[in-house]
């Protein structure tokens, strides 16, 4: 019976945190896969302030930029600092195309947003290249946490181990 309740305590433990890292997988560039979304908050006049760039960070001049936000479609293009503004915008979920590639926001109206949200969008490709276009590593998905869960995690981490260092020395004896 004691190692049976031992079992589901250890496998709680271990399985608890991995379960609440799995929507922090890499996203593949035009793949279907969950995407987390990032708050961006709008600037004055309900704008959105953005740049596309490739991977070497050199801008992208003259793409069209897409904005689908509920019904609504804003279309721009980007200038020589492959920069762009979108006006009229409201918050909400949107989606951003540009050429084949797809990325997802959600925005608030300014003076909104959570205080972690982002003033303006970086978009960023690998020259049509089909391989990792953004990730995420175990580092950022632990800072991405709040404050509560970060010390929740870290005492599961130290239960376990306890518990752990408790079983072998109960064997031992």
């Amino acid at each position: 019976m004691r190692t049976v309740v031992t079992s589901v305590l250890l496998t709680s433990l271990l399985v608890s945190p991995a379960a609440s890292f799995a929507d922090g997988s890499p996203v593949h560039a035009n793949s279907a896969e969950r995407v987390k979304l990032r708050n961006v908050e709008l600037a004055t006049g309900e704008v959105l302030n953005g740049q596309f760039v490739n991977n070497a960070g050199q801008p992208l001049i003259g793409a069209v930029v897409t904005i689908r936000l509920a019904k609504d479609i804003h279309k721009v293009t980007t200038d020589n600092a492959g920069r762009f503004s979108v006006r009229g915008l409201h918050g909400g979920q949107c989606i951003i195309l540009i050429g084949d590639e797809t990325f997802a926001c959600r925005l608030w109206a300014n003076g909104t947003a959570p205080p972690r949200s982002l003033k303006s969008i970086a978009l960023v490709t690998l020259d049509g290249a089909d391989t990792l276009v953004r990730g995420q590593g175990i580092q950022d998905r632990i800072r991405s946490l709040t404050r509560s869960q970060q010390i929740a995690l870290g005492a599961l981490v130290i239960g376990g181990t306890a518990l752990g260092i408790a079983l072998a020395q109960d064997d031992a004896s």
